[in-house]
């Protein structure tokens, strides 16, 4: 699934929503310890699309001939985010907040590099194309035209736009009172 989402990431999400659609960035992302697969695009001003292309992904991914070039640069990626430097207070967290020690880490890594294109093709077709129907959508913003409940889509109003004012409201008072100084 971590390779997955590299290629997924790199290959199909970030030039399809970020260089096509207009959004600030896009991307998949694994995480294997809480069992979490996700896809997002964020300020993204064709939210439309960038779920059409979410929702197209696991086929793509399943119907790509992936190539050993394609596999290699997403391990080197997964691989560049284990091995990123770790500051002195991060140092041993891994272990106390999730119980994986070092050892098992080399046998992720080890596991990893194993990874063949008819396993990424696997589990996109077992995770994104027959489990798709499990899947959670989540779009935070204004809400737009296209998104009705007659659509299936189920509104929340987080109490963003009174936190905006009042930050915005602070931010004045505090321009008037430096102008004032």
């Amino acid at each position: 699934m971590e390779i997955l989402a590299k290629l997924l990431t790199f290959k199909s999400l970030h030039p399809e929503i970020r260089e096509k659609g207009g959004a600030y960035g896009g991307g998949a992302y694994a995480r294997g310890l809480n069992g979490v697969f996700g896809m997002y695009s964020y300020r993204d001003p064709n939210p439309l699309n960038s779920l059409k292309v979410m929702s197209e992904a696991g086929r793509w991914a399943r119907d790509r001939e992936w190539t050993e070039r394609d596999l290699e640069e997403a391990k080197l990626s997964v691989f560049q985010g284990y091995d990123a430097p770790m500051s002195v207070s991060k140092e041993g967290m891994r272990r106390f907040l999730s119980g994986v020690e070092d050892e098992m880490l080399q046998v992720r890594r080890e596991r990893l590099l194993d990874v063949s294109a008819q396993q990424v093709q696997s589990v996109a077709d077992e995770f994104l194309v027959k489990r798709a129907q499990e899947a959670s959508i989540a779009v935070l913003g204004e809400k737009k035209d296209w998104a009705t409940e007659a659509n299936g889509w189920e509104f929340r109003d987080l109490g963003m736009a009174d936190k905006v004012e009042e930050i915005a409201q602070a931010q004045g008072e505090a321009a008037a009172a430096a102008a004032a100084n």
